[in-house]
């Protein structure tokens, strides 16, 4: 029991604070308030669903997003879980590990593709080859272009005619889904001349 105006402590049958000398109506109990302790974990449930949100991200994003998100979404993630809350931290600092494992396997792709532009794309579909370089060199001059068809496999694209003088002269292209190419000159029906591109 206390005193309702200057919070002294009462006996039981005290009829007035010996303090102040006020009359004892009530019973109070002492001013204090009992919060709540806010923990840690509730505070920085934000950064960790954050860093999960981010890393979701960096996994189904395409390749340039996934760049800027895969460090953002591991920094929210490490703050909850160093914060307190572990378990979204762990769950965020996983997904933005996978997000990083599948921007460094683009990365190495387009790496490699830097290095060599005519091998073959995996991140792009393309059709197989229809001249290699293995065809180029088996044609000889001299041949005919009926023998070059049968050793590349495909007819060539003509890409011009001209008839100068008594000689008939035909210019063939044979060109693949990458760019690579090579073309074939023919003088009255012989093959005169031919060239490549980026052949494998």
């Amino acid at each position: 029991m206390y005193c309702g105006e200057c919070g002294t402590r009462l006996e039981g049958d005290d009829r007035f604070c010996r303090a102040c000398g006020a009359a004892v109506t009530t019973t109070t109990s002492p001013t204090a308030t009992t919060e709540p302790a806010a923990t840690t974990s509730d505070s920085y449930d934000a950064f960790g669903l954050a860093g999960i949100g981010l890393g979701l991200g960096s996994i189904v994003m395409p390749y340039f997003a996934a760049v800027f998100l895969v460090p953002v979404a591991f920094v929210f993630a490490l703050l909850a879980f160093y914060r307190g809350s572990r378990r979204l931290g762990t769950a965020g600092m996983v997904l933005s590990g996978l997000g990083l494992i599948g921007v460094a396997y683009v990365s190495n792709q387009i790496g490699q593709i830097m290095k060599d532009p005519f091998a073959p794309n995996p991140l792009v579909a393309s059709d197989p080859p229809i001249v290699s370089l293995a065809e180029y060199d088996r044609l000889r001059d001299g041949m005919t272009y009926s023998d070059a068809v049968g050793i590349i496999g495909a007819s060539g694209q003509e890409l011009s005619r001209s008839d100068i003088a008594g000689y008939s002269t035909v210019m063939y292209s044979w060109s693949n889904s990458n760019g690579s190419n090579m073309n074939a000159m023919f003088q009255n029906g012989r093959l005169a001349n031919k060239a490549q591109f980026g052949l494998r």
